[in-house]
């Protein structure tokens, strides 16, 4: 993970002052550690508190938009959903809990467009990004949680994996 601020790589700790910037990251609830959507989040405050001027903060908003890019070209988000990327076996097993996945995803694209928004609406699209990456991260992890539930499902009685995505068993 990188600061959003500086760009500086950090650790995933739950509160941490980056090294390159000095500034203190705190998760921002609903976020529990720190992180990108946290980081992002805590930056919107810092503008409605007048603690980070337009310019910084757009830079910040710049540096999350690639973040978010970069992941969307990773698992080819722009191409199809997830339930039409997935193959037909794990479609027919996973096909609820991914459309969640999609959902949220939708969700945080909702934000990105609120984000860049900003500049040209001000606060209420402030506000309004604020309200998606907030509804982006608890909507990904409830599917995500889901998800891992599911999949901890197709370990037997004795523990053993079921074969289907040749998970090893813990």
């Amino acid at each position: 993970m990188n600061c959003l601020f500086c760009g500086h790589q950090l650790p995933y700790e739950p509160i941490q002052t980056c090294p390159g910037c000095e500034m203190e990251h705190e998760p921002v609830p609903p976020v529990s550690t720190v992180n990108h959507v946290s980081q992002m989040l805590y930056a919107c405050e810092l503008l409605e508190a007048g603690e980070l001027d337009e310019e910084s903060f757009f830079e910040v908003t710049s540096a999350f938009l690639d973040k978010f890019e970069a992941f969307s070209q990773r698992w080819k988000l722009s191409e199809q959903s997830l339930v039409d990327s997935a193959n037909p076996a794990i479609r027919e097993k996973f096909g609820a809990v991914l459309e969640e996945l999609d959902q949220a995803l939708g969700i945080g694209y909702g934000a990105v467009e609120a984000l860049e928004a900003v500049g040209s609406q001000g606060f209420d699209a402030l506000a309004q990004a604020q309200e998606l990456l907030r509804s982006f991260y608890q909507n990904s992890c409830a599917a995500s949680a889901k998800l891992f539930e599911q999949l901890d499902s197709f370990h037997g009685a004795d523990g053993g994996d079921s074969g289907l995505l040749n998970l090893p068993t813990v």
